[in-house]
């Protein structure tokens, strides 16, 4: 876990509203999709792919995104990942332990002081089609003051 000084990153997004309990299989059905579609486009895809998270609970609003070249954003619809300090914390292991993983990130970022000042989001460093669960490697994001 350390805090990071991020620079905006441009991203492909579909913005999607599912229940919490459909979201695994929101994300597996949507990345296929945006994949395509930047692919489809001749969009230079510039890292992992990643879950922005604008409202949790039950009712759930995601982002499914993929950074791209800044030039590239006339091509599809697109947002800019926030500049500024994000507490960063690697986690490997499987997806269902996320969200212990989540808790440990925000107790620790609670003891160092910083407060959330935006969405969150997972960035899928390892491609899970290729990586045993045990060894999928996922970034957790959560931007701070």
């Amino acid at each position: 876990m350390e805090i990071r000084q991020l620079e905006p990153q441009v991203a492909a997004v579909k913005r999607v509203k599912t229940d919490a309990v459909d979201l695994p299989g929101v994300i597996d059905k949507g990345f296929p999709g945006l994949s395509g579609e930047l692919s489809s486009k001749g969009v230079e895809v510039t890292g992992p792919p990643f879950v922005r998270y604008l409202q949790t609970g039950e009712q759930m609003e995601i982002e499914l995104g993929i950074p791209i070249a800044a030039d590239s954003s006339p091509a599809t619809k697109s947002i800019v990942l926030p500049p500024g300090p994000a507490g960063v914390y690697l986690y490997v292991g499987t997806y269902d332990g996320l969200p212990a993983a989540w808790d440990l990130f925000r107790q620790w970022l609670q003891r160092q002081g910083y407060t959330q000042t935006g969405p969150f989001w997972e960035s899928y460093v390892s491609d899970p089609r290729y990586t045993e669960p045990a060894e999928r490697i996922t970034e957790l994001y959560v931007p701070v003051e």
